[in-house]
Parts: C-alpha cells; structure tokens; sequence
C-alpha cells in the first residue's frame, strides 16, 4: 500500500493554504492560525485520544486538549522498522505481531507525517524572522513541533498580560443571556479556557466545571439539572459530559417554556394581542351590521302586512 505523502495530506485539509500574516503577529493573527490548524488537525481520523477529535492533540497543549475533550491523548511511538519477536513463539503468534507492528508503523508515520504538514502551512504563514529562534540554520523545522512554534507566538507576540488574564476570567464568568442558544455560552467558557492556557496561566478541569456550574445555577432554570450533575461520579464530570447533560435540559427547557422563548418576546405577546382585540373588533361589527340587516328585514315585512 502506498505511503501517503505530506504533501497529500496538506492537499486532504479542509484548510489546504493559511493566509499569509503579514507584520509582527499579534494575538489575533496567531489564534487565527491556530484555528485553522486545529480543524486539519481534527480532520484526520485516529482512535485515540478519545476517537473523536482527530489528531487535535497536535495543536493544542495537554492539559487544554484534556480540559475541553475530557480524554487524554497518547501520541504513537516509533516501533522501529521491524518487530521483534521471540525465537520460540509461534508462527501464528509471529503473523499477528508482524500485524500489529504494521499497523503501529503506520499510525506513527501518519502522526509524524500530519504534524509535519500542519507546520509546513504554519510556519508559512508569518515572516520567517518572526520564527528565526525555533530555525535551525542547517535542519530547519525538522526538530520542531507545532505546538512548539504556537507556543513561541504566544509567548513572544501574543502580549498576554496579567491584567488581560483577569479580564479574561471575569469574561468568562459572565452570565448567559437566555435569549442566546446555550452554545454562546459554551463558547465563551472555551474561549477563556484557551486564553488562559496562551498566557501561561492555565484553568484546572475543576475550575471550569465550577464555573460553568455556577453560571448554569445562576440561569434559575436548571434546578433538576443541577442537582443530576451533582450526584454524578467524579469520573464522568468531564466538560463534554457537562455540555451534552446541560444541552440536553436546555433543549427541554425550550420545549416546556415556549412562550418565554424569542419567539414569544413581550412585543410579539403585545402584536398577537393587538391582533386579536381587533380581530374581535371587526367580527362584532359584522355581527352588527347583520343583525340590523335582519332587524330591517323583519320591520319591512311587518310594514307589508
């Protein structure tokens, strides 16, 4: 089977060009980037690191990929070119070793192979002085990580100041706004969350948790919710587990409570009520002008006889 290249890799990325960033980089410039790299990161199928996140682990830093996944991710080791086996084991045994070395091989070439491209489209998009300090003058890139140029941007560039950091947390503890899907909201507690992590200055798992609890408490529509994920195992209090449990009582919430949605705001209730009085309005006028059609009527044919 044919090794694919680095090169066809780059070309099976939903995002197979960055845009050139032209000046000094800056926060906005470098998480652009970064954003583009993690969804070709994620584009590539692997079952590890929880199987559903692609080689995301690649562009983010450990404790950040483990915070907003809830898995940990175990990079591939190099098994070297052959498997060593055992002079006395089995040829059956010996079949389903060389298998299983095969298939590590190729898991390992595909990791290295796709970190290799992302960081080909990484380190293209800025000037290359802005990278001249992770440059080796004779190997280049080669002994280079992405997540090692990203941190070199972030750290040099990004400007993240303590204060930026406090504003940060203060940011992401604002309280939803019911009249935003509940996703606004997940958003901002990841942005923060990798915010804080670019400015050297990390959240824990149990501090985002805590705080998304809090604000989920401070909505006052959530009560049941609230105490299910209470009574959870600590285990399972991950944050995708706490956005699939809090999405899911926002989806019944919205059921149950339809006339408190944006459809239903005071100025449609008022609109509708407009609509109504008037709608009644008219039929009694109708019904008026009938009756004293049929009162005529009647005063005629009295007149007649």
């Amino acid at each position: 089977m044919t090794e694919i290249t680095v090169e066809q890799y780059i070309e099976s990325f939903p995002h197979s060009t960055f845009p050139k960033q032209e000046g000094e980089p800056t926060y906005e410039k470098i998480q652009a980037i970064h954003k583009l790299a993690a969804a070709n990161a994620a584009s590539v199928e692997t079952t590890r690191g929880g199987g559903q996140h692609g080689y995301l682990a690649i562009v983010l830093e450990p404790a950040t990929y483990t915070t907003l996944t809830g898995a940990t991710f175990m990079p591939p080791t190099n098994p070297g070119p052959v498997p060593i086996i055992a002079g006395n084991t089995r040829t059956a045994q010996i079949a389903a070793q060389e298998n299983a070395h095969k298939e590590h091989l190729r898991e390992y070439k595909e990791y290295v192979k796709v970190g290799k491209a992302i960081l080909q489209l990484t380190t293209n998009a800025f000037e290359e002085k802005y990278l001249k300090h992770l440059c080796h003058r004779l190997t280049g890139y080669n002994n280079v990580t992405v997540r090692q140029v990203f941190r070199h941007l972030y750290n040099t560039y990004g400007n993240i100041s303590e204060l930026d950091l406090v504003e940060n947390e203060e940011k992401m503890k604002k309280a939803w706004n019911q009249e935003e899907p509940i996703e606004v909201l997940f958003n901002q507690i990841e942005e923060a969350v990798e915010y804080a992590q670019h400015g050297n200055a990390p959240f824990t798992n149990a501090q985002v948790l805590n705080i998304a609890f809090v604000l989920m408490a401070q909505a006052k529509i959530f009560k049941d919710a609230c105490k299910e994920w209470r009574r959870k195992p600590p285990n399972d209090k991950t944050w995708p587990n706490f956005k699939n449990h809090f999405f899911a009582a926002y989806i019944e919430w919205k059921d149950d409570n339809k006339y408190t949605t944006s459809e239903y705001t005071d100025s449609n209730l008022a609109n509708y009520a407009r609509d109504t009085a008037e709608a009644l309005q008219t039929m009694l006028q109708v019904n008026n002008a009938i009756v004293e059609e049929q009162a005529q009527q009647m005063a005629n044919l009295t007149i007649q006889n």
